[in-house]
């Protein structure tokens, strides 16, 4: 992917992680969680999950019927956190200020 120096790189990877997506992969066990966050915590340079997750913000993206929902959460620390439905915000996939909606929710999240 390239870079995300900008909203409108950050719309272009959105849209190309979507594009890559597929639904129904089963839900790793706990053993497989370590493959999971192994090129994430070497991404950040952390040690441990934890160490990655505290002061993290999280943002869950969908895509339905061409519509991308950014939900915002708070406590990642805390076992992943809890998603903020009510801040939710829906953007068309093909919008230009998909980048900086995903700004947004990242603002919204804690």
């Amino acid at each position: 992917m390239g870079s995300i120096s900008s909203p409108k790189d950050m719309g272009a990877n959105i849209r190309a992680s979507l594009t890559h997506s597929i639904q129904g992969v089963s839900h790793p066990d706990k053993a497989g969680w370590k493959d999971v966050q192994k090129p994430m915590l070497e991404a950040v340079g952390a040690k441990s999950w934890a160490a990655l997750a505290k002061g993290a913000r999280s943002v869950g993206i969908e895509c339905h019927d061409g519509v991308v929902t950014l939900t915002p959460s708070c406590n990642y620390e805390k076992h992943g956190g809890a998603d903020l439905p009510d801040q939710a915000i829906s953007i068309p996939l093909t919008a230009d200020e998909l980048g900086a909606k995903l700004a947004e929710a990242f603002d919204l999240s804690s």
